[in-house]
């Protein structure tokens, strides 16, 4: 906080770059109450933003101890610059000049035992008077079964989110029978912008049809441009989440959706690790199909998906089985996907979990009907080349490489016609 009281007293402060964490460095900024004048940006007369401060070119910034200067990009070497930079301009580093702290560069090998950020100290939504909900520019979906136990963290590091939209978030309760339903309930009289559907029967094992559309409904049928998804059981912890992925498909209009990394917390195992793409220090990258099957870059509840790309209720209809999976496909051919090299929040495996607690075997087994039922309905290649691809990437684990999961491999590529050398 010292450092924030001694911002103010300076004459003004800028943002060195004016991309998606200059953005968010802004509001973070403003919200502390520290008055941001301007962005310092090489492309200054390109952009513009979403906050309607000035983007300034570099010689344009009047290098003096009255200026604090923010660097807000990702690229190392880019910030090494900037700093070289400043510092001919004879100005010091931490005193009058600094990098955000919302910049991180995560690392990705080394497994982790503690949480990033206390969820029971989040920022309360009622306490921003700015969340008026007339009208939503994001739906939150969360789906629910009997999960009391993460419900709290999982609202949570929904209503944390700093964002300069209004959202709304709708629940589907699928007649949850272990308290989840009451503190949905508890949830929604307290926040307006909740809206709570919990059914009085289990539609998941007595009415598959209804189920399914159901869910498809929770994320199609609404008028939010943009759809994020938040399983009950995983929760947020980044509080600039949707702000920087509704900044990118703003500004990106060949992405359709976009998504990002997660720490794994294994309830049934008492370990935590980084789920996250190794690239070490690289803002992020494309994906199609393929790939987001070859690479674990597409955790469900770090997903922002274009509402228009959502398939319609007739296609989810013609599928015995329908998963994430199904719904990544028919996005990614309505536009590009795009991975941030960012942890945006926990996901958990627990007893709870219908697919996690499965043994890797049978879960190749499903995942097989899924890929081969896709593929008889679509006739599209990548469908079989991105299962190709998900079975090579489950088989360079040696813990994966038993007899039962080498088996199901080979029937796959037998059933697909899909061999390495193709």
């Amino acid at each position: 906080m010292e450092q924030f009281k001694k911002m103010k007293e300076r004459a003004a402060s800028y943002i060195w770059g004016a991309g998606y964490y200059g953005v968010l460095t802004a509001l973070d900024l403003e919200r502390k109450g520290v008055k941001v004048k301007g962005f310092i940006d090489q492309n200054a007369g390109e952009i513009k933003t979403r906050l309607n401060l000035p983007v300034l070119a570099p010689n344009k910034i009047p290098f003096t101890k009255g200026v604090k200067i923010i660097i807000a990009v990702y690229n190392k070497e880019t910030i090494k610059e900037i700093t070289k930079t400043l510092q001919l301009a004879g100005l010091k580093k931490n005193e009058d000049f600094e990098t955000s702290s919302l910049i991180t560069f995560p690392v990705i090998k080394k497994p982790i035992t503690h949480l990033p950020l206390n969820i029971n100290a989040l920022t309360s939504y009622d306490n921003d008077d700015k969340k008026e909900i007339k009208k939503p520019f994001v739906r939150v979906f969360v789906p629910t079964y009997n999960n009391a136990e993460f419900a709290r963290y999982n609202l949570n590091g929904i209503l944390m989110q700093k964002t300069d939209f209004p959202f709304e978030i709708y629940i589907y309760d699928d007649c949850s029978t272990d308290g989840t339903s009451d503190i949905i309930r508890e949830y929604a009289k307290k926040y307006s912008n909740i809206i709570a559907d919990i059914q009085s029967e289990n539609y998941w094992s007595k009415n598959a049809s209804l189920h399914k559309k159901k869910l498809n409904s929770g994320m199609k049928n609404h008028k939010c441009k943009y759809v994020a998804i938040a399983d009950g059981d995983d929760y947020w912890t980044d509080p600039y989440k949707l702000q920087l992925q509704v900044n990118f498909l703003e500004n990106n209009s060949d992405f359709s959706m976009c998504s990002g990394g997660c720490i794994l917390n294994d309830n049934l195992n008492a370990a935590q690790y980084i789920r996250a793409e190794n690239t070490m220090g690289v803002y992020g990258f494309e994906y199609d199909f393929y790939k987001a099957c070859a690479t674990d870059c597409r955790p469900t509840f770090t997903v922002l998906i274009r509402t228009s790309a959502v398939p319609e209720c007739k296609i989810v209809q013609k599928y015995k089985n329908w998963l994430d999976f199904n719904i990544v496909y028919y996005v990614l051919r309505k536009g590009k996907g795009y991975y941030f090299n960012r942890l945006f929040g926990v996901y958990n495996v627990h007893h709870g979990g219908i697919f996690s607690v499965l043994p890797v075997d049978q879960k190749i087994e499903w995942l097989r009907g899924l890929f081969k039922e896709l593929y008889s309905k679509t006739k599209d290649e990548i469908v079989k080349k991105a299962f190709y691809g998900y079975l090579t990437a489950v088989l360079k684990s040696k813990e994966f490489r038993t007899e039962a999961v080498t088996s199901i491999y080979l029937k796959a590529l037998k059933e697909l016609k899909v061999f390495p050398d193709e």
